[in-house]
């Protein structure tokens, strides 16, 4: 059974659907027609989820750095 093509994000007229083993670019205008999910107006920006990974990978090393801190002044 094939899997569902899904939209992962959108550009300006383009949108970016994948099915976990393929993936590809599609107009906006098939995109909506061909009814794929989420809803395009859903869709994140590209330029959008390239910061949330940003922010995540620094979210998460900022982390780390309290952990180990706390850790630190637990044993001072």
């Amino acid at each position: 059974m094939a899997e569902v093509f899904r939209g992962l994000y959108r550009t300006i007229a383009w949108t970016y659907v994948t099915n976990g083993t393929m993936a590809f670019q599609v107009p906006e205008a098939d995109y909506r027609a061909f009814g794929y999910e989420p809803h395009y107006d859903n869709l994140p920006w590209k330029e959008n989820m390239t910061q949330l990974k940003v922010t995540k990978n620094a979210s998460s090393i900022e982390y780390g750095r309290q952990g180990q801190d706390q850790v630190q002044d637990g044993h001072d």
